[in-house]
């Protein structure tokens, strides 16, 4: 088995694995908040099939494709930071972030280190606006995707520690675009 290399299943292989399975006498259930179906036997579940998100799923039609699907993508790391807009599996637009966030010699992140030093050095400073202009760069790309399509789904990577940094620059873009209206 190869990872990374994603293929979106057939419609009508996967009818005919799903109806293999429903011969065997697995139960099928849909799982909504994670987008699978489940099969089980004797309420222990044997098998999970994650769906695309561009495909729904329906009791009566099985899978059907979304139409005019818009998928939004930010992938946040210490630095550097990706994002992307999808259109019915096509991209059109992406955007690469980099900041000088991370120590240098130490290989760890200016945010990281401010739990255990001060903020008082240069370099420190430093990297610290780049940090804050990093998430608002961000941000602003995120909302310009919000604002020029009809995001159906956003796709969200980002460390737990970066999480505040991130919420926070996208609260401050909100407040400042509902004073302009």
């Amino acid at each position: 088995m190869s990872t990374g290399n994603y293929q979106e299943i057939n419609s009508t292989i996967f009818s005919n694995l799903q109806n293999k399975a429903i011969d065997m006498g697995l139960q099928q259930t849909y799982l909504p908040e994670s987008h699978q179906l489940e099969f089980s036997e004797n309420n222990d579940w044997l098998l999970k099939v994650s769906l695309p998100w561009s495909m729904e799923f329906s009791r009566t039609a099985g899978l059907l494709k979304r139409e005019d699907y818009h998928l939004a993508l930010v992938m946040i790391r210490a630095g550097i930071a990706c994002t992307g807009h999808f259109h019915n599996g096509e991209m059109v637009n992406h955007k690469v972030f980099r900041a000088y966030m991370v120590r240098q010699k130490q290989g760890k992140s200016q945010i990281k280190y401010l739990k255990t030093k001060g903020k008082s050095r240069a370099g420190s400073r430093i990297r610290l606006g780049e940090s804050e202009q990093f998430f608002v760069d961000i941000n602003e790309r995120l909302q310009s995707y919000s604002d020029q399509y009809p995001i159906t789904h956003w796709g969200i990577s980002c460390s737990k520690t970066l999480w505040p940094y991130f919420l926070e620059q996208t609260l401050l873009l909100h407040l400042k675009k509902s004073r302009k209206i």
